[in-house]
């Protein structure tokens, strides 16, 4: 990376973030799931439900073996969500 970059790079994280913003395909179906048949919504929750499973395993890993705090926050802040999202898809009824 040249100085320029770096100097750049440097600016972007120190700027004010601003608001993070929840966009989410899977919320956005969920959302509208009512439009869907009791199939479509049983294969889009159980389609979802195995790839956050997936998720959650694979950022419990990363916290585990995660030796920088920060990185392991962030890991850590990875399983809570796919938890959250699991959660969600356990609560909405199929049929």
């Amino acid at each position: 990376m040249t100085a320029a970059g770096k100097k750049a790079f440097k600016n972007w994280l120190a700027s004010d973030p601003g608001p993070d913003h929840l966009r989410s395909p899977l919320i956005l179906r969920l959302v509208h799931a009512n439009a869907l048949t009791a199939r479509q919504r049983s294969g889009l929750i159980e389609s979802a439900k195995k790839v956050y499973a997936e998720e959650q395993d694979a950022a419990k890993a990363a916290s585990k073996s995660a030796e920088d705090p920060y990185a392991k926050a962030v890991a850590e802040f990875g399983v809570a969500r796919a938890r959250a999202v699991l959660k969600l898809l356990d609560s909405i009824p199929t049929s």
